[in-house]
């Protein structure tokens, strides 16, 4: 099976808003229900940023899908 994903989503942030990509990272086993999980939570701390929420606050609160908001978890 092939998934084919586009390289803007294995983006994410760190504390400082400074952009990282996971596939630098050696070693990691991305599946799909992990990469569902990182889009999920970024979604919504993406969302809870642009309502004004602390990009640091927004990364500390939700950091696995269990945390999340109902609507996020689809």
């Amino acid at each position: 099976m092939t998934i084919t994903v586009k390289k803007s989503e294995l983006r994410t942030y760190d504390a400082n808003n400074a952009v990282n990509n996971i596939l630098a990272a050696k070693g990691y086993t991305l599946t799909g229900a992990k990469m569902k999980e990182i889009q999920a939570v970024n979604a919504c701390r993406r969302d809870a940023v642009a309502k004004g929420m602390k990009l640091e606050e927004a990364m500390d609160k939700w950091q696995t899908m269990d945390q999340l908001p109902t609507e996020y978890r689809s």
